[in-house]
Formats: C-alpha cells, structure tokens, sequence
C-alpha cells in the first residue's frame, strides 16, 4: 500500500490540512482554499468561500467536517457548502481532532480550545496549560487525555479529566518546542501532534523527532532516519504514517522501526489522512500525494477450454492481480478481439467459425503477461446465419413476397416456416396451399397478397439432430407490410346540420363541410374548387366556416399515395351560395337640356341574379321615352335606363330598386337637371 505514491498539485497555496468522510476527502488552506475529492486523486474547488481565511486544520466525524484556523471554525456537512459555527475569543485555533467522540480545536496563545458533541455547537476556554504557551496537539487514549503545549512538555489532566482541568507533567526530552526557523510557513511554526493508535501515543516534531509511550508517562524517542521536522501522524489500516519537510513520508506497523517512502516530492507536507483504500498526504504549493499498491500482473487462475454447442454461449474468464487494475485485451488465434477488454470475454451465440485458441494479453505500468491459450470446441449444430428481412408490398393479385432464411449445420437442417398475428408472440406452422407455398424450404412465397396480411409475423424454425441431441435455431422475426393504394369509399357535404352525397345550396354565412372517406397508406388529399387547387385543404375534411358567393362552384377531392398511380379522384360536388342584393356601381347624376338625353345605370351582386325596379321621384311611374337594358354575369348584374328627348317635367330623382329571393336593396338617387 506504501510503496508507491503519486505526487501532484491542485493549487499554488499550501494546504494545511485534509480528512476524509464516506465518499469525499476534504482539503483545507490558506486563503479560504477548499478542495474536495472522492478518490484523492481528482479534485475540484467547491463555490468561492465567502470569507479572507487561513485554514490550518480539518477534522470528520458523524457525517459533519470541521475546519479551524485564525480562531474560528467552519463545519460542512457536503464540503461545498460551509458556515461558521464557532469563533474562539482567546486566539489562534491551530489543530482540530475528532476524539473520544467528540470534537476538539486547540491552540494559543495562552492554550485555547474548544469542544463540540456534533461540530455546530461549541463550547471552550483557554489556558489549559501555562498562560503564553500554544497547544500544538492533542488526543486521547486508555482513558486519558494527553495534551502537547509549544514548550516541548505534555499535560495530562488533574482527576477529574476535564479539559480545562490539565496540570504539566514534563516528559521525555525529546518532545520539544519547534526551532524557529525562516523557511517554515508562520503559521506551522509549532509543531508537535500526538495521536493515540494501536495502544500507544505517538508524538512526532521538529528534527525528525518520533517519541511513543504506552502511558504518558514513560516516553521512548525512535529512530525515524530523518532529520526533516514532521508536522502530521495517522494511523489506519494497519500502519502509522507520519509526514513532514521535503516530501517526507514514514512508516510503521508498530511505532518502532519506521521507513521511509517516496512520495514523488520535495515540498513540504502538512497533513495526512486514510480513506477510500489510500492515504492522502496535502502540502505547501497545493501539493496532493496518494498512496497505491502498485505490482505486475499475475495470473492466478488461467482461461480453460471450453466445448459448446453452436447458438450457444461461450464465456472465457481470467483472474488475475496486479496494481494498478491491469488492462485486457484477448486475441483469436493470435489475432486481436476488438473491444474484448476485460477480464471475460463472451460470444452470446457461437457458431463453427469462433473455434480456435483463446488467448488474453495483460497489462499494466509494472509489466505484462500473456495467458496460455484456452481452445473452444465447436459442436456442429443449426445456425441461422441469414434471417428473413421485413419486408413491404403494394397488395395485388400479382403482389409476391419471398422471405429466405440461411441455416447451417450437420447434417443439414430441415426448415419450418411459421406465422403469427400482428404483435402476437404465438407462432404457428404454415402448411402449403392457398397463398403459401415452399413452407419447408429456405425461401417462403406468399402470392396474392392484400391488406388483411399486413403485419403479419413471419420466421423460420431450423432443425437437425446431433447424436441423441436435437438442435434448433429460430431465425429473427421479418414483418410483412402490405401498402394499400389510394380508394375513396365515400364522399359527403354537410351543410345547415344535415348530410347529403349531392349538390346543396346554401344562403351565405352558413358553413359547409366536405368530407371523404378513403382507403390506402399514408393517405394525401387535396380538394379543388373547379379545377383549382384550394389552398390549405389537404385533410379528409374541408370546411367554409361561412360561406360567400365566391364558394359557389363544384368540388372535387384528389387522394393518392407512394403506392397510386392515378390518384383517386372524388365529386364534384355543387355548391351554390345563395346572396342578398348588394350595389357594386350607384348610379351618377346627369345634366341635359331640354329635348337632350340622359342615363342612368347601377350594378349589383346577388345570387340568384338580382332584378331592378327603377323609380321616378320615388314612383314606379317613369317619363315616355323610357328604354331599359339589363345585363347579367356569373357574379354580377347591371340595369340602364336612357331617357331620350328630355322635357323638364323629366327633372327629378332616378332610384333602382333591386331584389331577388334573399333580400333587397336600393340604390341611390341622383338628379336629373333639365336646363
């Protein structure tokens, strides 16, 4: 697990302090930087902390992270989202621990602390030990605390055991204050963690210094065969692992005989934690170690032999050891597998061209190895290697369809062809006869086909026998679609709430509705109004919602598809629409002299076409010389009146009155000025 660290940098800030929870490890430093990751190897920086702060520490427990520095602590239950819970009024918060269940944040400069059941709230004082001396670690252990103040000396508490209860016992020499030193960050200056592990307390310092006691009271310094001041201690599966300057990383299964381990850097490490199978180690200059067993690939269990039956399946598997995860890859008589990468390689369906020598290649940073090779023997058996394919017809009494199927085996296997309903999953046997034929061959016919087989369900079912051992393959499912051209079944209007398949009249503002009933696939309509495309009708349906006289006229429908040559055509239909009297064109006052002559004419829409009554000061009684002329068109009606050789009782006002069936309307009435 020691042997083999990778070494790396997240940030440009040093990173005092690390913890890991279920699932995440939490690194804190200085200005506000928080970093998260769920392996220790990928990390990412959470929203920016809302705070200017220098984070020397970071401790977990129950599901809360607690973080301390410049006398406050930060508690997060995800570590992205943090909130102050604490702030100490006597200084400086330099180390947090989780012990004897429960929380504790120490520091100076007169022996600050703090103490939390859950990490929001928080309870402490000062001056656990001499007034002007910071607490540099702190742990408990065989029912004591132990505490390590910046003067070198432990303390351990009065009877009572509280924490603000401590007196001094000094012990072994070797547990001194740090030297001050230039090179080492202001804010790690002192030194000095304890951890209680394994039965024994284990203090590490400045120098190189170790020193372990069973008791606190009898302290025995160690060789650490280092001279680089250690700033963290963890123990954890199995080992103690201590860091500190120029990348130092120790170990020891016992707190006795410590090695050294290459971590890949030079810079200092701050702090050190356990989690997810690795240990994480973060230090100045964002710098981020972890721990991994590291070995070449070996093989424990080779691939076997395997003899299967064709269209079964064949799986081929290795076990093998080796950190990191080796890779795979398996190769067919020496050729290589594309995609076969893991440590099994399967064929879901074997067929005679799979047998051959199996062989899997494996690897990893530390080395290689090949596996022998493992034969796969191919009972001969059916295989479908062809299935029929869905296939689509135009229905007919000349429409044909041909499903094939390919089957192998020996000796060579017989076919029955089935069908089932559309969506149905209950197959039958088809027999020959009627529009079947060659039902137990490779190639299905199916003749004079129409609408009623579309959907139909149609495979194959190949058989041979193997010794006392039958075998069957039942090739994939091809679908018969029937295309049905275009066939108008009836066409309606619907006009004044009833129905008719004839000609309707209707007064204007009614509505009116074609439909047409049509047989076929993916049906296309376009209704016409003599002749002429309508625009936007191309639904089974048109309506006028209310009809003018420019709907009058016949309709016809046009419904075709991909499979209609001619499309199917359906009407006409007459509409006529029944308008009152409208004036087009008033007529105009006129001015002659005696024995001249005038006229006057209007023009007026309507259906049917409208007539005119032309009246004289308001009577139907006109002058003599009177003559009238009336015109009609298929929208529009005039009338003209000339009055010829004037005399002044032809003065007066002309006015025509015009009607038909729907209603009636007068036009204006100018002067006739006779001079």
């Amino acid at each position: 697990m020691l042997s083999h660290w990778t070494a790396g940098s997240i940030t440009s800030t040093i990173l005092a302090g690390v913890a890991y929870g279920p699932g995440l490890f939490v690194a804190v430093g200085y200005n506000s930087e928080i970093w998260t990751s769920p392996d220790g190897l990928n990390w990412k920086k959470p929203a920016s902390f809302n705070s200017t702060f220098n984070f020397l520490s970071v401790a977990y427990a129950n599901g809360v992270y607690a973080a301390t520095g410049a006398g406050k602590v930060w508690t997060t239950t995800d570590g992205a989202h943090w909130s102050e819970t604490a702030a100490s009024q006597w200084g400086p918060l330099n180390q947090i621990t989780f012990v004897n269940n429960e929380f504790v944040t120490i520091g100076g400069p007169d022996g600050n602390y703090l103490t939390s059941a859950d990490g929001f709230t928080w309870s402490g004082g000062e001056e656990i030990g001499a007034v002007g001396v910071a607490f540099v670690g702190i742990t408990y252990g065989n029912g004591t605390w132990v505490a390590i103040d910046s003067s070198g000396e432990t303390l351990a508490p009065n009877p009572s055991g509280a924490l603000n209860q401590f007196g001094f016992s000094p012990v072994h020499a070797a547990i001194v204050e740090h030297p001050s030193t230039a090179s080492i960050p202001p804010a790690l200056a002192n030194c000095g963690p304890i951890i209680f592990a394994n039965g024994i307390f284990v203090a590490v310092g400045p120098n190189g210094a170790i020193n372990t006691s069973p008791d606190d009271i009898t302290w025995t310094t160690r060789n650490s065969g280092t001279t680089s001041n250690l700033y963290s201690a963890t123990y954890a599966a199995g080992y103690f692992v201590v860091v500190g300057d120029n990348g130092t990383i120790l170990s020891s299964v016992d707190g006795t005989t410590w090695t050294a381990r290459d971590s890949g850097t030079t810079n200092l490490l701050r702090a050190v934690t356990y989690g997810n199978g690795h240990f994480v180690a973060v230090g100045i200059f964002g710098t981020v170690v972890v721990s991994s067993d590291e070995s070449s690939p070996t093989i424990t269990t080779q691939p076997a032999n395997l003899a299967v039956l064709a269209n079964q399946k064949a799986s081929f598997s290795i076990v093998v050891s080796g950190t990191p995860v080796p890779s795979y890859q398996w190769y067919f008589n020496g050729k290589l597998i594309p995609g076969a990468t893991s440590a099994n390689y399967t064929i879901v369906k074997v067929s005679a061209v799979n047998a051959g020598n199996y062989t899997v290649f494996i690897s990893n940073a530390n080395g290689n190895i090949t596996s022998t090779p493992a034969l796969l023997t191919v009972d001969t058996s059916t295989v479908i290697t062809s299935s029929p394919v869905s296939s689509p017809v135009t229905a007919g009494p000349n429409a044909t369809v041909v499903f094939k199927v390919v089957a192998t085996g020996n000796p060579t296997p017989s076919i029955q062809w089935q069908s089932a309903p559309a969506k149905s999953t209950v197959f039958s046997n088809l027999t020959n006869g009627g529009d079947f034929s060659s039902v137990t061959s490779a190639n299905l016919t199916i003749s004079n086909i129409t609408g009623s087989l579309s959907g139909t369900q149609f495979r194959a079912v190949a058989t041979n026998v193997i010794g006392n051992t039958t075998s069957s393959a039942t090739s994939k499912v091809a679908t018969l679609t029937v295309n049905l051209p275009a066939a108008i079944a009836n066409l309606t209007l619907t006009a004044n709430g009833n129905t008719t398949a004839g000609n309707v009249t209707v007064s204007a503002g009614q509505s009116v509705t074609f439909t047409v009933t049509a047989t076929g696939t993916a049906l296309k309509y376009q209704w016409l109004l003599n002749g002429v495309n309508i625009k936007g009708a191309t639904k089974a349906t048109y309506t006028i919602a209310k009809s003018a006289l420019a709907n009058s006229g016949n309709y016809t429908v046009s419904v075709t598809n991909a499979f209609t040559t001619t499309p199917a055509t359906g009407g006409p239909f007459i509409l006529t629409v029944l308008t009152k009297p409208a004036i087009v064109t008033q007529p105009k006052a006129a001015k002659t002299t005696s024995g001249g002559n005038a006229t006057f004419s209007v023009t007026a829409s309507g259906n049917p076409a409208p007539s005119f009554i032309w009246l004289h000061g308001g009577s139907t009684t006109l002058p003599q010389n009177v003559t009238y002329s009336n015109t009609t068109n298929p929208t529009t009606a005039s009338s003209t009146i000339k009055l010829t050789n004037v005399t002044a009782d032809y003065s007066g006002s002309y006015q025509a009155n015009i009607t038909n069936s729907q209603g009636s309307v007068k036009s204006a009435a100018p002067v006739l000025t006779v001079k």
